[in-house]
């Protein structure tokens, strides 16, 4: 199956904003995601979306070279 007719319509966006939204509403302090190092994509949207990463690539379970990406959240006052 192909997901490219799908692409670049915002979709991870949405679902990243809405993710914060969520875990904010939570009580959550900080929102940690783990993208592949070669999603340039992903890691070009976590950084729109004021994620940080330390830019060191870890190895994840099936040793896949992957980042890192941390949000602290703010509750809206």
């Amino acid at each position: 199956m192909s997901w490219e007719g799908e692409r670049k319509k915002g979709y991870a966006f949405k679902a990243l904003t809405q993710l914060e939204k969520c875990v904010r509403e939570k009580g959550f302090a900080i929102v940690q995601d783990q993208v592949r190092a070669d999603n340039v994509a992903s890691i070009r949207l976590h950084e729109k979306l004021q994620f940080e990463t330390d830019g060191y690539v870890y190895r994840n379970q099936k040793d896949g070279k992957v980042l890192l990406f941390l949000k602290a959240l703010t509750t809206a006052a």
